[in-house]
């Protein structure tokens, strides 16, 4: 009989794999996440059609199935598929060509040890500071604000300045890149990560995440640190993190900090705070966040917002978020910009 071999077999010893004969267990999902964004810039109102960088239309390819007693492995094969990214839009570009772009493309095994990841995607401190248990994440990433109409224009008396992105950030560590990383399996409700890989040059990443059932509420709390060796300057350093907790009547509260070192003396800081309640279907939060030294130092960009998500069925989400941005400069007095937004997102 002729014996299939799994193709996880070159991420383990070779006998593990002998006689595994059948074919790993795939599966297909995605999501598409579309809104309508109107923006006030002081310059007038416009409305784009965009999709949610908060969470923005994908499909995966995913390809598991055990290989040995307690342990797994497979693949996984994520394409995100953005038109008018809700980050990207402009006034001066209301519109963004699709296009395919990597987020995943992984080998994978897992086990009592924990699990190892080898290829692109995420490093090992990424998404810890969203760490968020209101339900509105979906709409508004915890201190992410500038996901939405982060490549807008403030304006002094009609003259262009820095965007929002320039000026409001979250620092969320170095998101997702070519590397190997270890996620371990405990001890408890700790898990620890750490990965290794290289964008233009080497980067290295460690985080704990704590996620735990009290006799009242769920607390969950992250924090990580990221070194990227950046060719012929100082290494840029972050350090950041968020904690969140859910009591059992629905009310809930997260707040994420983070820092990003540039040099021995140059740093920016992002600090956002949440309030959320959540009832059955229906999930609503409040933010304050505050962005220091972002572009230039003594700046300071703020931003307050209200967030609601409706979720009648697990595929299907409605969502509605209202901001209000500012920026503090000195010897500059730029116009604030208001923002509503509106859409859906549908899972497959």
């Amino acid at each position: 009989m002729k014996t299939k071999i799994h193709p996880a077999c070159v991420l383990v010893p070779l006998f593990l794999c002998t006689g595994v004969q059948a074919s790993p267990e795939v599966t297909v999902s995605g999501h598409i996440n579309r809104a309508i964004l109107a923006l006030d810039d002081g310059e007038g109102a416009e409305t784009y059609f965009v999709d949610n960088k908060n969470s923005a239309s994908r499909f995966r390819i995913v390809a598991s199935d055990r290989i040995h007693d307690g342990l797994r492995a497979g693949a996984r094969f994520e394409m995100g598929y953005e038109s008018n990214p809700s980050s990207s839009i402009s006034r001066t570009r209301p519109s963004v060509s699709a296009e395919l772009k990597e987020r995943r493309a992984e080998l994978f095994i897992s086990g009592g040890f924990g699990a190892v990841y080898l290829g692109q995607g995420d490093g090992a401190a990424n998404g810890l500071t969203h760490v968020d248990l209101s339900g509105t994440n979906m709409v508004s990433l915890l201190g992410h604000a500038h996901l939405m109409g982060g490549s807008f224009t403030f304006f002094e008396q009609g003259n262009a300045g820095p965007t929002l992105s320039d000026v409001m950030a979250n620092f969320d560590f170095e998101s997702r890149y070519d590397r190997i990383a270890y996620h371990s399996a405990g001890p408890g409700p700790l898990t620890l990560r750490a990965s290794v890989g290289r964008k233009d040059d080497m980067v290295y990443e460690a985080s704990a995440l704590y996620s735990a059932r009290a006799d009242f509420a769920k607390v969950s709390v992250g924090v990580g640190y990221s070194s990227e060796k950046v060719p012929g300057a100082d290494d840029n350093e972050t350090l950041g993190g968020s904690a969140s907790v859910l009591l059992d009547n629905g009310l809930n509260g997260a707040i994420s900090y983070s820092r990003l070192d540039t040099d021995a003396s140059r740093s920016a800081t992002n600090t956002t705070f949440r309030l959320g309640y959540r009832a059955g279907k229906h999930a609503s939060s409040v933010d304050y966040g505050i962005t220091d030294d972002l572009d230039r130092r003594g700046d300071r960009a703020t931003y307050v917002g209200a967030n609601y998500v409706y979720k009648p069925l697990d595929w299907l989400e409605v969502f509605g978020a209202v901001r209000r941005f500012e920026l503090d400069r000195r010897h500059a007095s730029y116009d604030d910009m208001a923002m509503v937004v509106t859409g859906s997102r549908i899972k497959f």
